[in-house]
């Protein structure tokens, strides 16, 4: 399919046109950041979040960027490193069935050796737990969510009800979606307590018809029918802001180029991966010949007509573009622009963006599965583990577990339960068993050899 463009003399008015209203000038090389459109509000969703109060992701007094978070979650998704690193670390994370332990303290050393409940002592307590926490069931899966969240998003929003049936705590604990929450400013209140509004949908259609749940956040509770109390639980990686950021915020465009490189191809492909075509004719100079139209031009200027029809920033670019030169001007002109067929280019783009990726989630390419130097060596993937990543899965796992048990602990202190404040639930990784005769081997391999390096050159054999 091919395209019209104006005469390269119309579209030198019209890029005129542009400059002096201020919207820049007309340059061949006009290459302009593509992010700031994909996280940029429409102006209507702006306008809600100021009616309604609502605080956006990101933004300013005059604009909102509530997009960012969609944005986020989108690079989570169709990015292949970022993606995987993030499900891997969970599935590392949380790999084995929940299990407590009892005198742990996860933010200090207190010198207390802590327990882990195994056998009935173990059942018992579970059982006791679940009767009194609705939710328990799915903890392992709460805590995948609320990890997979705060990696993607920098947030992870938990909600805790909790009501008194004849004198009994009773509580639930569910997950909620970064998506249907966001903080919300109660009109006159100047208070420092913090308030969230909930809902599915953020159109001023949907929110005139279904007004947005206001829940407070933890520590206030808010009260609604059958005296059920209520909040909201905020994991973040900034709490001095009213959200937080991926902690791997500085290989966002590495992520971006990741996606954005597959997406190209596919759009490449999908136009039969040929070389663009431009063809250059002599006007007729006549008002209605075959390259004018009388259609008014949806576009503001040459350069953003060129990128809508003939770049893949357009969504059904063209791969032949026709313009025309004044009347008496050369034979007519054609072009090839060949595309970029350069296997090892795309290679290289690709490594680079995969390994900024991982190194900003500390993980390794051994970790991930690449062959490194020495091959896939059981041995050299342990001690990598054990030294590289062993420390970035148990903080992160730490981070998630130490948000949830502060969930049941609220649960525990509203319930006058103190003898289980000191239980807290956590995980293992699923290769627990392998680390542990890893880590026996080496301490036997080590004592052997401080036995064949003790002094005089005499050997002791321990028994």
């Amino acid at each position: 399919m091919a395209s019209i463009l104006d005469s390269p003399k119309e579209a030198m008015k019209k890029a005129e046109k542009s400059a002096n209203k201020g919207r820049g000038n007309f340059r061949l090389l006009n290459i302009q950041n593509p992010i700031p459109e994909e996280i940029t509000d429409s102006e209507q969703l702006s306008k809600t979040f100021e009616k309604y109060r609502l605080v956006p992701f990101a933004g300013k007094d005059n604009w909102t960027g509530h997009s960012v978070l969609y944005w986020y979650l989108m690079l989570a998704k169709l990015s292949t490193t970022h993606g995987s690193v993030i499900e891997k670390i969970s599935r590392y994370a949380f790999g084995s069935a929940a299990y407590l332990t009892q005198g742990e303290d996860m933010d200090f050393f207190t010198g207390e050796e802590s327990t882990t409940l195994t056998g009935p002592e173990a059942q018992r307590t579970w059982d006791e737990i679940k009767q009194y926490v609705a939710g328990t069931d799915q903890i392992k899966a709460i805590a995948k969510k609320v990890f997979f969240s705060y990696k993607a998003t920098g947030n992870a929003f938990v909600r805790l009800d909790v009501s008194t049936v004849n004198g009994v705590v009773r509580a639930k604990i569910s997950y909620i979606r970064s998506t249907g929450i966001m903080y919300r400013l109660p009109q006159g209140y100047t208070g420092p307590d913090k308030f969230f509004a909930l809902s599915p949908i953020w159109t001023e259609e949907y929110l005139k018809k279904n007004p947005p749940e206001m829940v407070p956040r933890y520590p206030l509770f808010s009260e609604g029918n059958g005296g059920v109390r209520s909040t909201i639980f905020h994991l973040s990686t900034d709490y001095s802001q009213w959200y937080g950021r991926p902690d791997t915020e500085n290989s966002d465009l590495n992520k971006y180029r990741e996606v954005q490189q597959m997406m190209y191809s596919i759009k490449q492909s999908h136009a039969g991966f040929v070389g663009q075509i431009i063809i250059e004719i002599e006007d007729d100079g006549s008002e209605t010949g075959p390259l004018s139209t009388t259609e008014p031009s949806r576009y503001d200027s040459f350069t953003q007509q060129f990128e809508e029809n003939f770049t893949n920033k357009g969504g059904e670019p063209s791969t032949v573009v026709i313009t025309s030169r004044p009347v008496g001007a050369k034979e007519m002109f054609v072009f090839q622009v060949k595309p970029n067929t350069n296997q090892d280019w795309y290679k290289g783009i690709d490594e680079i963006d995969s390994k900024k990726i991982m190194r900003s989630h500390g993980a390794t390419l051994r970790f991930m599965g690449f062959d490194t130097p020495n091959g896939f060596s059981t041995d050299a993937f342990l001690s990598d583990y054990v030294l590289n990543m062993e420390p970035v899965i148990s903080d992160l796992r730490n981070t998630v577990m130490r948000f949830l048990n502060s969930i049941y602990n609220e649960v525990w202190e509203q319930a006058n339960r103190p003898d289980l404040l000191a239980l807290n639930i956590s995980y293992k990784t699923p290769i627990e068993d392998i680390l542990q005769e890893y880590r026996r081997n080496l301490l036997m391999s080590k004592i052997e050899s401080d036995d064949n390096d003790s002094p005089g050159g005499v050997t002791i054999r321990t028994r």
